[in-house]
């Protein structure tokens, strides 16, 4: 599996990888570092109401618990009253802004705030949060806001929450105008890292549709709620689809995207780590877990979003660590085989892996855990914008080492294949030879059987039994030149020679009248090797007395041709064809070939293939050039 080539090319995961970061970096400087102090606000208090019907005037006879930045009381079925106590704020006549103030409210998820501010003659309560729309005529951006009116004088601002989520709260009083340029600096920071989700998301799709692997859809699923997620729990849906949704139902949507983040990620690693063959136990006991998750919408289904919050709590504080417990069982290294892809990592680094995302997990996204920073109260999508980077680069390496194992595996099939190859050709060959062997002693054998088996001979009985000797020798010694041509232990001995001496002492060895060489009387001296001439020679010679009427001649002609740039001493051997017919050109070289009407004679179809290979091998080359009634073989060799 690969999954697109661009990935795979050495160096580019590292820089992506140190591309992502950096962005993640400028992300959390530009939204998490306290660019203004929050000077307007001298001391911050709150109250519990367990009952959740205490009015304002009653906790105002209460004593508060004072807390310093970010309120945070994990889950809980109370409202907490929050006393913010807040300097003289006078109006500013030369300022765009100088007759309000901006209350800012972290994080996005909150449920409902309620703003009392009785010193400006407010009775009524003001609301924002999750279940309440935005106010058209206030302020608008990604976070829960009031605007309130300077005043000359200090006073009391009273604050109300109620939420199903993690009672997790920070509340700043800042100049519209320094809340504006702080939005923008919200805006990008969580922007670019919904950008990278949605990238991790495309990423995955693109994975998917190449390699259809199981643990693709899971990634996908997981990658595309972290997007959902994100962009709910900051609050872009209230943003973009405030118009045309009701605050209620956005609110849902965001539970429901909470929870199936969470059960979709630990899905992945279920599937992730199964690859690396942990305790059957340790995969059962993750399964389990991810039982919780029908559980947990039935718990929103009936009303109950804390309860659905907190069992989905209560699975990331088991899962996370249960992971990193049954990365220690793996295995895999132990058993494999032969071309199975090697793990992405090893058993060290694998816990490794796991024990750095129990680590972010615990700092970024357990609201159980004190939050003391705008940062760390909505830092959910940070963990999926780490996981998904860690995941993202941990599959490209996987997709590489698959893509190298089955590499490695397709080259050991197309060896074996190669070898089954050469061993069935070695069969063929053997079949063929072993054949052609027992067809072509046969005959001779029994010549020579019933010669022996004859008490007196006669001569002509001798002479058969002699040919067939000869025959059978011939056969022989063309087999063992084969072998030694097919090794490439012909030893190449050049020497000078006059090539028409030599085919007149081959011509002689024949005793034949059916032989006539025509010549010019030029002398052609070769440099080459003469005992492998000489069986070329012989070997053309033999052929066209064999395969020619015994009552026509056999012309044998030289003459001096160029040839590549050079010349070449060209042999020419005619014969009318015989009882065999005419050869396939197709097939006259091959080894073991021999036309349907020559077996009569004996012979082992290896005259000519073997004639070609030395001719070849020579620097020169044997060709066959019929013409309208002759056979004709040409033998050219460099002068």
């Amino acid at each position: 599996m690969v999954v697109g080539s661009c990935f795979l090319h050495g160096g580019y995961i590292p820089s992506m990888v140190n591309a992502f970061l950096r962005i993640a970096c400028l992300c959390a400087l530009l939204w998490g570092a306290p660019a203004w102090a929050d000077g307007w606000v001298t001391q911050r208090a709150f109250y519990e109401d367990p009952s959740n019907r205490m009015t304002l005037h009653e906790v105002q006879q209460q004593t508060l618990t004072p807390y310093d930045g970010v309120l945070a009381r994990g889950f809980s079925a109370s409202a907490f009253w929050i006393r913010l106590s807040v300097s003289a704020l006078p109006e500013q006549s030369d300022a765009i802004f100088g007759r309000h103030m901006l209350v800012r409210i972290l994080p996005h998820y909150l449920d409902e705030i309620a703003l009392y501010d009785p010193a400006m003659g407010h009775d009524k309560p003001r609301f924002a949060g999750d279940r309440h729309p935005n106010d058209a005529n206030g302020y608008i951006s990604l976070n829960h806001n009031f605007v309130i009116e300077r005043s000359a004088k200090p006073r009391d601002i009273w604050f109300r929450l109620k939420t199903n989520s993690s009672n997790s709260i920070s509340i700043k009083v800042l100049p519209i105008e320094d809340a504006l340029e702080l939005d923008q600096r919200q805006e990008v920071g969580t922007g670019l890292i919904i950008a990278a989700l949605v990238l991790f998301w495309l990423w995955a799709l693109v994975y998917w549709s190449r390699s259809r692997e199981p643990i693709a859809v899971t990634l996908l699923i997981s990658q595309g709620l972290s997007v959902l997620y994100a962009t709910t729990l900051w609050g872009y849906w209230r943003l973009w689809l405030g118009d045309v949704m009701a605050p209620g139902t956005i609110d849902t949507f965001s539970v429901v995207f909470i929870v199936s983040s969470g059960n979709a990620f630990l899905w992945f690693h279920v599937r992730f780590l199964s690859e690396y063959q942990p305790s059957r136990w340790g995969i059962v006991f993750l399964r389990l877990v991810l039982l919780a998750y029908p559980l947990e919408l039935l718990f929103l289904m009936v009303g109950e979003v804390r309860w659905s919050l907190q069992l989905n709590i209560m699975m990331a504080s088991l899962a996370t660590p249960a992971m990193l417990a049954v990365a220690w069982t793996a295995k895999v290294w132990k058993s494999l085989s032969i071309g199975q892809a090697r793990p992405v990592f090893s058993k060290p680094a694998l816990l490794m892996f796991y024990f750095m995302l129990n680590l972010l997990l615990f700092f970024l996204a357990l609201p159980t855990l004190p939050r003391r920073t705008d940062f760390g109260i909505a830092s959910g999508p940070f963990f999926g914008f780490f996981s998904g980077l860690a995941v993202l680069v941990t599959l490209q390496l996987r997709a590489r080492s698959i893509q190298k194992a089955n590499s490695d595996m397709q080259l050991s099939l197309q060896l074996a294949e190669q070898n089954i190859k050469h061993e069935r050709e070695q069969r063929e060959a053997q079949n063929q030879f072993m054949g052609m062997l027992a067809h072509e002693l046969k005959t001779p054998l029994g010549v020579v059987l019933m010669t022996i088996s004859t008490d007196n001979p006669s001569s002509p009985m001798k002479n058969r039994a002699k040919r067939a000797i000869k025959d059978m020798n011939e056969v022989l010694e063309r087999c063992v030149l084969v072998d030694k041509l097919e090794e490439g232990s012909f030893s190449n001995i050049k020497e000078h020679f006059d090539f028409q001496q030599e085919l007149e002492h081959v011509m002689l060895s024949f005793e034949s009248e059916q032989l006539e060489l025509s010549s010019s009387g030029e002398s052609f001296s070769v440099f080459a090797d003469r005992q492998l001439v000489g069986v070329v020679l012989k070997n053309l010679i033999d052929n066209a007395l064999k395969y020619s009427p015994q009552d026509r001649k056999i012309q044998l002609s030289m003459r001096r041709l160029p040839w590549q740039h050079a010349e070449c001493v060209c042999f020419e051997v005619n014969n009318f064809p015989g009882e065999a017919g005419w050869p396939d050109p197709q097939r006259l070289f091959t080894k073991y070939y021999r036309s349907p009407g020559s077996h009569h004679s004996t012979g082992s179809g290896l005259g000519l293939h073997l004639s070609r290979q030395i001719a070849r091998y020579l620097g020169g080359d044997l060709t066959y050039v019929p013409v309208a009634q002759h056979v004709r073989f040409q033998f050219c060799l460099p002068v």
